[in-house]
């Protein structure tokens, strides 16, 4: 990450001394024009005028420094920047390979300030505070690159996940003793709440899912956040809910089923957002890495061992195929469909390519994943809507 750093008195006298020189040059401006006026207009003042378009051009610059410059001030005084007592010096952050723009600074100042709330939710807040965060700022940011790639860092694949783990269980109490406020319709009632969990899964999937395709984050941070996710899944010494949770952050729902960008909600079919379209190379790595656990597991996989113990106990648990990670990563991959057609059937022959098979060269296909998948595929319907909406997608890619 890095942070610029800036002495806050003295860029307010650099700021206040530019607007000076604005003013003074404006008002220059407009005595040459007044003496030419009172003097029976003997001159041209054709570049003159020019001066009022730069005079502007520099309030509008002095305008974006002094944003800047209080953008600092405000990250520094909550924290989520650095301060220097000593020199007086603060800072304000923005990711490596982004513009520095004061766009993408408010982006970052943002996403900084939501991620360092999201972390004090986790600690002492309630699910209700939690809730309105992510279905407001963190759902209404998800398509921008800077944001999401800052937020997504801050909070870390585990982060995340426990967001979402909250998302859910408030979601799983709810819905197993319904609380129906009087003179509040049911139905109406019941459909807030959901649309509130879906919504709330959609603005974390949606935000890593930008973050993997964005150019904010380099080849080497992608891989390391997708083998971050995979850890969900895999790590012994992770969270319980780990693969669970991996499943609601990939998918941005709790069903493979919802496999649209869109799903419908109540009576009147309000459109609400779901899961994020990832990175091809994104997803193919978290895929390869859940596979690899799997081979060179001696017993049974991480995921199923966990599922085991949450089973075992009391709660809302939900069904093998939603602890089940290939759930969650083909569900994605049928969002992407090239993800899905790389992974579930490359081409065999190393010098082949998808032009040689459109045109009915031969091009053997490489199905030993396929077969691997299908046979490890459970009769849980998750699994089985996952399976297909991958081969699905990569079924119609191939075909065109």
């Amino acid at each position: 990450m890095t942070y610029i750093y800036l002495n806050y008195e003295n860029m307010k006298n650099v700021i206040a001394s530019l607007a000076s020189y604005a003013n003074k040059a404006e008002n220059a401006q407009s005595d040459v024009v007044a003496a030419n006026e009172q003097n029976n207009n003997p001159s041209s003042l054709s570049n003159v005028s020019k001066l009022s378009e730069k005079v502007q051009e520099l309030r509008d610059k002095i305008k974006e420094i002094d944003d800047r410059v209080e953008l600092a001030k405000t990250q520094s005084e909550n924290g989520v920047a650095v301060k220097d007592e000593s020199t007086g010096m603060i800072s304000y952050y923005l990711p490596v390979n982004a513009e520095d723009s004061i766009k993408n600074v408010s982006s970052a100042n943002q996403a900084m300030l939501d991620a360092k709330k999201a972390k004090e939710i986790k600690e002492t807040g309630g699910d209700e505070e939690l809730t309105q965060l992510l279905t407001g700022s963190v759902l209404s940011n998800k398509n921008d690159p800077v944001y999401s790639s800052t937020f997504s860092e801050q909070m870390g694949p585990e982060g995340m996940a426990e967001l979402a783990d909250r998302m859910r269980n408030r979601w799983d109490r709810w819905n197993s003793d319904p609380f129906y406020p009087p003179g509040v319709n049911p139905n109406e009632e019941r459909d807030k709440k959901y649309a509130e969990y879906q919504q709330g899964l959609s603005a974390l999937s949606g935000n890593i899912a930008t973050a993997s395709k964005s150019d904010v984050w380099n080849s080497d941070k992608k891989t390391a956040y997708a083998n971050g996710l995979t850890k969900l899944a895999t790590d012994p010494s992770g969270p319980l809910n780990g693969p669970r949770s991996f499943n609601l952050l990939l998918t941005g729902s709790d069903r493979s089923v919802e496999n649209s960008l869109k799903m419908k909600v109540g009576e009147g079919g309000r459109e609400i957002s779901t899961g994020g379209v990832f990175d091809k190379n994104f997803l193919t790595t978290v895929a390869q890495g859940i596979e690899e656990h799997e081979k060179s597991s001696k017993n049974y996989p991480e995921w199923l061992r966990k599922y085991s113990i949450a089973s075992s106990g009391y709660g809302v648990v939900g069904s093998r195929g939603e602890w089940d990670p290939f759930t969650g990563v083909l569900t994605a991959m049928g969002r992407n469909p090239e993800a899905a057609l790389e992974y579930l059937a490359p081409l065999s022959k190393d010098n082949a390519t998808e032009a040689d098979f459109a045109k009915g060269k031969k091009a053997p296909i490489d199905d030993s994943r396929l077969k691997w998948l299908f046979e490890r595929m459970s009769s849980d319907s998750d699994s089985k809507e996952a399976f297909t909406t991958a081969f699905a997608g990569a079924s119609e890619l191939r075909k065109k």
